[in-house]
């Protein structure tokens, strides 16, 4: 009997799971150096930049992120004075989260220099290339749908 082992660096899971933190970790110095933001406070003001507004659940869906670490970088971002709340008028325990005209600020301040980032990243591939990543990262995550 063939002995079974895994190498990580030909294990796709783990190609993918290195490749995105060291992804996420170059990425960060952006929002870290000149706004003073850690990776989740990032992707709630990413999400709220995408949405306008959101309950801490879907940002937390959207992001990727767990309950605690979701509601930690609220908390961080209102401190910060980045985020507005307001209690949701059908749901008393539900809150509406919005960025505010500082987050606002931060967030139009920061996306360019963010895509700027995602460019040169993306600059190693080929046109086709691209289009042929984004495509294969599309229809895995759609593989997973129908896994799960």
């Amino acid at each position: 009997m063939a002995k079974q082992q895994i190498i990580l660096d030909e294990f796709f899971p783990y190609q993918l799971v290195q490749l995105a933190q060291r992804v996420s970790a170059n990425l960060s110095q952006i929002y870290k150096d000149r706004f003073d933001l850690t990776v989740p406070e990032w992707r709630v003001m990413a999400c709220l930049g995408e949405r306008e507004r959101a309950t801490a659940k879907t940002i937390g869906e959207a992001s990727f992120m767990d309950k605690v670490k979701t509601s930690r970088a609220i908390k961080s971002l209102q401190t910060k004075g980045l985020l507005k709340k307001e209690q949701d008028p059908h749901d008393s325990r539900a809150y509406w989260i919005s960025l505010n005209a500082k987050g606002k600020q931060h967030y139009k301040a920061l996306t360019p220099e963010a895509l700027r980032w995602e460019n040169q990243l993306l600059t190693g591939l080929t046109a086709k290339e691209q289009g042929q990543l984004r495509h294969i990262l599309e229809k895995l995550r759609g593989h997973l749908n129908t896994m799960n």
